[in-house]
């Protein structure tokens, strides 16, 4: 979308099918999914992924207009604005991050649904804040990005009408994907002002064409017959953690070893590809908190729903750096069944957003309709350590043993954690003289006029949700594109 708004003509290839007014209701990724690539995990057995049961041992991923941001949660929220700047990315500071995002959010459209201000919400946070120590810091200022303190409201990619709030409410509110948002209003079949935007949906791309170490285009399969688009600017890629590593390495871009095992020619060696393959790992909790039992009756019964969380670890450098780890807090007002009638069943959810247990894609065949799957070893007990020590410090000051069933956490976590299915970085950018993918203009390696613009190419997890990141490696992407100018007449 930003290359074909600047006036470079681009054809869009989505292996899925054209998106549905469905889709965009709030609830519409659940549709989504049954149209969604699903990847197989090769994990530990007490180890699963964050999802519905019949998912749990794999990964879904977006296969229709919008991609991933179709089939998950619509979260918007930016990383600290210095994170990659304290990784080492020299022209990644926080003016130019945060002008990427500015970018992207003029036209995303991003609302903030800040909790509905009842008096069992009020009083929900008043507890938690004096016993955590920590301060209600209201909307997230996207210039400074993720800080310490409680927050409860999201910001999602959705356009309300006036008056809407709460994250779960059911009317007046429209939810985007990165496709609705930023590519629709640029398509010349949707009746975009610039017909620049070519789409073609049911379009596999099975890998890159690459002449004299130049990405010139790209091989596509649709119903059936073998197709190929050349490129006279380049190509970005942007099939995700799973499916990006995949296409590079059907086009001979990868560790040698695994070219030689499925039969594709060796173009650029690169062992990094579809290594460090990353995602924030989790540990689910629950315990009870009192609340004056007048504020119960009067507010919790209607069920009112609400979400709560707060950095556990404060950024460098006075909240604009990295942020290690996260708690969330839920409640459906769930009685606890004890003998006080105040007591009510709160969920947390203690996040690690920085672990460094890692994965790999596996490319099973050469053959393009052949999914890869994701291969996550045990994890690194560091991080388990880790993550108990999140969720001691969330847990202690509403239990009064540290035991639950007879289980220390770290015991607890050790069979109870499980990856989010936020992943990433399984064909990094890195900074010069790193181990990566791409360098700092999300260029591939080695390979001119070739990008990778998705969360693969993100450098590290994020201090946030993946879609922001996500939407800012393409940004990225699109501005080296645009920088390098048409290559020579085809």
């Amino acid at each position: 979308a930003r290359l074909a708004a600047a006036g470079a003509e681009v054809l869009l290839l989505e292996a899925g099918g054209w998106d549905e007014p469905e889709l965009y209701e709030l609830d519409g990724f659940r549709l989504a999914q049954r149209r969604s690539w699903r990847y197989a995990v090769d994990l530990p057995e007490k180890l699963d992924v964050q999802n519905v049961r019949e998912y749990r041992r794999s990964v879904v991923a977006g296969k229709t207009m919008g991609g991933s941001s179709a089939v998950h949660g619509d979260v918007y929220d930016r990383p600290p604005v210095r994170e990659f700047e304290y990784a080492g990315f020299s022209r990644w500071g926080a003016t130019f991050i945060k002008a990427a995002f500015e970018r992207i959010e003029a036209s995303l459209g991003v609302t903030w649904l800040q909790r509905d201000p009842d008096i069992f919400v009020v009083e929900a946070i008043r507890v938690l804040s004096e016993a955590l120590g920590l301060e209600e810091i209201g909307q997230l200022e996207h210039d400074e990005g993720r800080k310490g303190g409680i927050a409860a409201g999201w910001a999602m990619m959705r356009t309300c009408s006036p008056g809407s709030s709460g994250p779960d409410n059911k009317f007046g509110c429209r939810r985007h994907t990165s496709y609705s948002a930023l590519a629709a209003p640029l398509n010349a079949s949707d009746g975009g002002a610039a017909p620049r935007l070519t789409v073609m949906a049911d379009a596999l791309a099975t890998r890159v064409l690459l002449q004299d170490a130049e990405a010139v285009g790209v091989e596509v399969v649709r119903h059936g017959t073998v197709l190929e688009a050349h490129a006279r600017r380049g190509v970005v890629l942007a099939a995700g953690a799973l499916g990006t590593p995949k296409l590079l390495m059907l086009s001979g871009v990868g560790d040698p070893l695994e070219l030689q095992r499925i039969g594709v020619p060796v173009q650029v060696a690169n062992g990094a590809v579809g290594s460090n393959l990353a995602d924030h790992l989790a540990y689910w909790e629950e315990f009870q908190i009192f609340l004056n039992p007048e504020f119960v009756e009067t507010d919790c019964a209607r069920g009112e729903k609400f979400h709560l969380f707060f950095n556990t670890t404060g950024p460098v450098a006075g909240g604009d750096g990295p942020v290690e780890a996260e708690a969330r807090f839920f409640t459906s007002c769930k009685r606890s069944g004890g003998e006080n009638e105040g007591e009510i069943v709160f969920g947390v959810e203690s996040v690690l957003l920085q672990p460094k247990s890692r994965g790999r894609v596996v490319v099973h065949s050469r053959a393009p309709e052949v999914p890869p799957s994701m291969d996550f070893p045990p994890l690194w007990s560091e991080d388990q350590e880790r993550l108990a020590v999140v969720a001691d410090s969330v847990l202690r000051p509403f239990m009064a043993d540290a035991k639950v069933n007879g289980k220390t956490t770290i015991e607890r976590v050790r069979g109870h954690a499980y990856l989010y299915q936020h992943l990433c970085c399984s064909a990094r950018a890195a900074p010069k003289g790193q181990p990566g993918v791409c360098d700092e203009d999300m260029q591939v390696r080695g390979i001119a006029r070739l990008y990778v613009g998705d969360a693969s190419a993100l450098p590290f997890p994020p201090s946030s949700h993946t879609a922001s990141p996500a939407m800012l490696m393409g940004e990225l992407a699109a501005a080296s594109a645009l920088r390098q100018g048409p290559r020579r007449p085809m």
